[in-house]
């Protein structure tokens, strides 16, 4: 198996569709508005990048650490990602709808802004993250820790949040309409607080 070593290297703006980038390193590279479209970065480390308005549209990201990496803006439709490490990354206002993040460890991510409908991020730990006016309508949740995360004005509308641990986290102005919370977890969590809306969400089994 060969390593491509392309640690610092600035490939901003390049197009790189379809390129197989497998097991490759790219600490510190920037890659800021590449085309990745389809890249296979399975098992890349990509620790510190920039890959800010990079569109990485079906890329396989499996294993993939993106931690302390800009991917504010950054277009990852579609891609399958489960069990990447983006710790600490900034993924404000970032395009992630139809993704599968399942098992990934978002711990203290920024994901002001960014887009997760129909998403997967079953089994993922996001404790710390900030997701303050987020779109996660109709995203796979089950199983996940929210625990002391920000939800602020996140739209949950019809996720799928069955056994999460939502601990200690910040929902205010948040909607969950038709939200799937069975068996959750929300002890220190004030979802009853003004602004919360809990339209036709099931509630069934909460622990508080």
């Amino acid at each position: 198996m060969s390593i491509k070593n392309l640690d610092n290297q600035d490939l901003s703006g390049l197009v790189l569709a379809g390129s197989d980038l497998a097991y490759a390193s790219l600490v510190n590279t920037n890659l800021s508005g590449a085309d990745l479209t389809g890249v296979d970065l399975s098992n890349a480390i990509l620790t510190g990048a920039n890959l800010s308005g990079a569109d990485l549209s079906s890329a396989n990201l499996e294993n993939v650490s993106f931690i302390n990496a800009t991917l504010s803006g950054a277009i990852l439709i579609g891609v399958y990602a489960p069990g990447a490490s983006l710790v600490s990354a900034n993924l404000s206002d970032a395009d992630l709808t139809n993704a599968n993040f399942e098992c990934s460890d978002m711990t203290e991510a920024n994901l002001i802004g960014a887009i997760l409908n129909n998403a997967s991020i079953y089994n993922s730990c996001l404790f710390g993250a900030d997701l303050s006016d987020a779109y996660l309508i109709g995203t796979e949740a089950t199983c996940v820790y929210f625990s002391e995360a920000v939800l602020a004005g996140a739209d949950l509308t019809d996720a799928d949040l069955r056994d999460s641990i939502i601990t200690d986290a910040d929902v205010s102005n948040a909607n969950f309409t038709g939200a799937n919370m069975i068996d959750a977890i929300l002890i220190g969590t004030d979802y009853h607080s003004p602004g919360v809306i809990l339209t036709d969400a099931d509630l069934t089994g909460v622990m508080e």
